[in-house]
């Protein structure tokens, strides 16, 4: 009787897991904080995808989505003690959340997957926001980012 009520524990969580869109997993989270942290543009570009939403802009061109990753890298911002605050899928109002601007709403509406993922994270230089999507490269797809701004 143990092993038959043990084996449905097993199936339930692995069935639960599966659930949980790819961007919201806590460890792919960290997969996507860790690459930041590392400083590598290259896997940083490779890992985001074009339109790229930052802040209110919508980038559209490599270069311009190499050249953001560089001077975020180079400023220093490093994500420490890196806590996820809100974590939950993209709904028709996300775009309030990221960035209340027509741009924003066409951006979210117009590119974004069906299983695209907010995610807020809080560390020691701020309050950051993710547009996250499915496995590039064993990493989240990068969509948007922006750094929330303190009220």
């Amino acid at each position: 009787m143990k092993k038959w009520w043990l084996s449905g524990v097993v199936l339930l969580l692995l069935f639960s897991c599966s659930t949980i869109p790819y961007g919201q997993r806590p460890e792919n989270i960290k997969k996507v904080i860790a690459l930041f942290n590392s400083g590598d543009v290259k896997a940083l570009v490779a890992d985001s995808s074009l339109p790229f939403l930052f802040g209110g802009e919508i980038v559209e061109l490599k270069e311009d989505l190499t050249t953001m990753w560089t001077n975020l890298v180079g400023s220093g911002l490093r994500f420490s003690d890196a806590q996820v605050v809100e974590s939950h899928p993209v709904t028709e109002t996300t775009y309030k959340a990221f960035v209340d601007s027509l741009e924003g709403r066409v951006f979210m509406s117009r590119y974004l997957p069906k299983e695209t993922s907010f995610v807020r994270v809080k560390c020691t230089s701020g309050t950051f926001d993710f547009l996250l999507d499915g496995s590039q490269r064993g990493y989240p797809l990068i969509l948007g980012f922006k750094e929330e701004t303190p009220q």
